[in-house]
């Protein structure tokens, strides 16, 4: 038995009875909540999700907004799939590993592999 997922499993159902509005949040999700209310760090400025619309069982990571003046002034549009983050292939690696790939202190820059329907793969470096 997987104690962590027994513990997250009870604590869920017990918290399940209370109200629609209570929820058990994890250590990786108090992490990360604490990072983006009171740390320090940067962003490119673009909201990702898994895409497995091609049934293959290893989701790829798929641009769902990109902000003015950060990624989308770099190139990267609404519906291009992250191949790599500074070389490392993210096809397969879940949502949250590839958002912590694309965070760092303010002003360091980081190299995207993109693909787009119907065009080449590119590399972008965005800062």
């Amino acid at each position: 038995v997987d104690l962590d997922e027994l513990f997250d499993t009870g604590v869920n159902a017990m918290l399940a009875t209370l109200d629609p509005y209570t929820t058990y949040e994890d250590a990786a999700h108090a992490e990360d909540l604490s990072t983006r209310t009171t740390g320090r760090y940067g962003g490119i400025g673009i909201t990702i999700g898994a895409d497995d619309s091609d049934g293959s069982g290893r989701p790829s990571v798929l641009v769902l907004s990109a902000l003015e003046g950060y990624a989308y002034d770099a190139g990267v549009r609404p519906g291009d799939r992250i191949l790599s983050v500074d070389g490392h292939p993210v096809t397969g690696v879940p949502v949250d590993e590839v958002k912590t790939l694309l965070r760092g202190e303010p002003g360091t820059s980081v190299t995207l592999a993109l693909q787009r329907d119907g065009a080449l793969e590119k590399r972008l470096d965005i800062e």
